[in-house]
């Protein structure tokens, strides 16, 4: 790796943006240790290919204080990247466990990276955690107003707290991360809404339709393709860049469910989709990208047009 450093990652979180980070870090020529509550191995297979034998896998659930502790500090891993969590319904349903796996288990997490003296810690929150009702700007900056009341991104905002003290009071170095609704070939057992509703859309495609995009899943949103996610989290690691930020993750676009038509629509002009009636809503401000491009060096490479047919492209070849 000529010119770069080789950094040994511990990623939690067997999950789309976890696997993805996984198979970048892998392929750059760093060592990665994934830890999984319950590794999904078909998945890790599909994703990693060749890669797949660099990776050591551990099955682990954040949640175990003792046994996390003891996982970082004999895998001496020197930055951790954490994207384990629940969300959408499987954490509605279960609030108090999901609360638990994503506040404690964090905290679990920045105790066993404070105690092993980890080198970075790079979090995974998501634009969620913007309170948009209280934003009247064209864009959403990360100084923008927080603080949504449901489960999911309050528990985001309080592991983004938890962050910022254990930055302040024990010089941990970190970087939060903001992404944009992600995208991409995944399992979901973690309950991502977004990306169960993209698979099933792509699916439909796949078998020539025909299409239904349900009002519930596809409204005015921005999309960011899990390898592009993967590589701001990628960025964030790097210790040359620097640390303390909080950094919005996404293409700087909000597309509408009539965009996402024609997008289909311009792959195959026969294909029958049926959307929806909506409401009329008010128009949704993007994520101003500019910090993480001027900090991390970060740009997106996949527009949502590109993103799907690369997204497409991989299930063709998997033959899901």
């Amino acid at each position: 790796m000529q010119g770069t450093l080789s950094m040994k990652l511990l990623i939690t979180g067997a999950g789309l943006i976890g696997v993805n980070t996984a198979q970048q870090a892998l392929a750059a020529g760093h060592t990665v240790v994934l830890l999984d509550a319950a590794p999904h191995r078909t998945y890790l297979h599909q994703m990693l290919g060749k890669h797949f034998y660099k990776l050591s896998v551990v099955r682990a659930d954040i949640c175990d204080s003792n046994g996390l502790f003891k996982i970082v500090q004999e895998q001496s891993v020197d930055t951790i990247v954490h994207t384990a969590g629940l969300i959408g319904k499987r954490l509605d349903e279960a609030p108090f466990n999901g609360i638990n796996t994503n506040v404690m288990g964090s905290m679990n997490l920045l105790e066993a990276a404070r105690k092993a003296s980890v080198k970075r810690f790079v979090f995974l929150s998501s634009f969620g955690v913007y309170a948009r009702d209280r934003i009247e700007s064209e864009k959403i900056t990360e100084s923008a107003p927080t603080g949504r009341t449901r489960i999911y991104a309050t528990t985001k905002v309080c592991t983004e707290q938890l962050i910022r003290a254990f930055a302040e009071h024990y010089d941990l170095n970190t970087v939060i991360l903001r992404p944009a609704a992600v995208y991409g070939f995944g399992h979901y057992s973690g309950g991502s809404g977004i990306g169960t509703a993209m698979a099933g859309l792509m699916q439909q495609v796949m078998a020539g339709g025909p299409v239904h995009l349900p009002n519930r899943s596809f409204r005015s949103n921005e999309y960011i393709y899990c390898k592009d996610a993967a590589s701001a989290v990628l960025a964030a690691c790097k210790p040359e860049n620097p640390a303390g930020g909080t950094y919005n993750v996404g293409t700087g676009i909000v597309h509408s469910a009539q965009e996402l038509v024609e997008i289909l629509t311009a792959w195959q002009p026969g294909l029958d989709i049926s959307l929806e009636p909506r409401d009329p809503a008010p128009p949704i401000a993007p994520l101003d990208v500019t910090a993480a491009a001027e900090d991390l060096g970060f740009r997106a490479n996949y527009a949502l047009d590109s993103g799907l047919a690369d997204y497409l492209d991989n299930l063709l070849k998997m033959g899901t």
